[in-house]
């Protein structure tokens, strides 16, 4: 399968706890039309051997996906972590939403002190185990990209493409305010203004950019302040 030059990757997230029979997480894969999503498994019953591993997805939360294709893991021993493709196609705008993920696969029971090798006409039994959500935000279409100047760049944007909105944050400090931002957006800090110039300080600004899917440019400045202790 071709689907073009990947746009940008995201970071590891855990779809269950860890030391459940079952340990899955997954990374996001961003392309021009698609999002392939690379799920890492690794089980930990000794007695099982899985076969045809794969993560069905619910995609009616999130308009705008469908599947394309599949890649199953055809054999997971115990001790062994290895990989699943999920790959969904973009069919128009920018879809975002949560996806209820199920682990599907069939079981063989083995005998560790045998190598763990099933029996000789074990033909197993179809299983699935329960997953944590897994989530496409507007960030996975953004890829961090620095600017040289920030305001030169800002300001060959132009007021008619700019929007202006005021939220309240629930955070314990500025640069904990200012990191879940950062992370929301996307994007990268620009001018040295990722770091909390000051201990105490009750006002920071944050100059951020990158690219949107497709080359187009996105710069954001955040002003944050700090109303309460809280």
């Amino acid at each position: 399968m071709h689907v073009g030059q990947r746009f940008s990757s995201s970071k590891k997230v855990a779809l269950s706890e860890t030391g459940t029979e079952y340990e899955v997480s997954y990374l996001k894969h961003v392309f021009a039309n698609h999002i392939l999503l690379q799920f890492q498994l690794n089980n930990t019953l000794e007695d099982q051997l899985l076969e045809d591993v794969t993560v069905s997805l619910d995609l009616t939360g999130c308009p705008g996906l469908t599947l394309d294709s599949e890649l199953k893991c055809p054999s997971l021993p115990f001790g062994s972590p290895a990989d699943c493709f999920v790959c969904l196609r973009r069919t128009e705008g920018v879809p975002v939403g949560t996806l209820p993920a199920t682990l599907k696969f069939l079981v063989k029971d083995v005998d560790p002190a045998n190598g763990g090798v099933p029996d000789e006409g074990e033909t197993g039994y179809d299983d699935e185990y329960n997953l944590e959500e897994l989530e496409i935000v507007a960030a996975d279409f953004v890829k961090k990209v620095a600017v040289v100047d920030f305001k030169e760049a800002w300001s060959t944007i132009g007021a008619d493409h700019e929007v202006i909105e005021t939220f309240s944050l629930s955070y314990p400090s500025l640069k904990q305010a200012m990191d879940a931002v950062t992370d929301y957006l996307g994007l990268q800090p620009c001018d040295n203004t990722g770091a909390i110039p000051a201990e105490g300080a009750r006002t920071h600004t944050v100059l951020l950019s990158g690219l949107f899917l497709g080359g187009v440019q996105v710069f954001a400045i955040v002003n944050l302040r700090v109303d309460s202790p809280k």
